[in-house]
């Protein structure tokens, strides 16, 4: 990848995340690709500087979102 906006493109268009918006009525409203993608955009573009999910079957694989406690030594 040759910038972060590739791999964060490459990682869109794979569903390992998706991004949200808030609605006018507060509610989420998530950007998934597969969902996003039509006949005539075959290719959806991920936003940049928005919140973002990792999908919630590759979370606990990936050991994402979980802070871990440090050893004493």
């Amino acid at each position: 990848m040759a910038t972060a906006n590739d791999f964060l493109q490459f990682l869109f268009d794979l569903n390992v995340i998706c991004y949200y918006e808030q609605t006018e009525d507060n509610k989420l409203f998530f950007h998934w690709c597969f969902k996003d993608r039509s006949y005539a955009n075959i290719s959806p573009k991920v936003k940049t500087r928005v919140n973002y999910q990792v999908f919630y079957g590759l979370a606990k694989a990936l050991n994402v979102g979980q802070e871990f406690k440090k050893k004493r030594t």
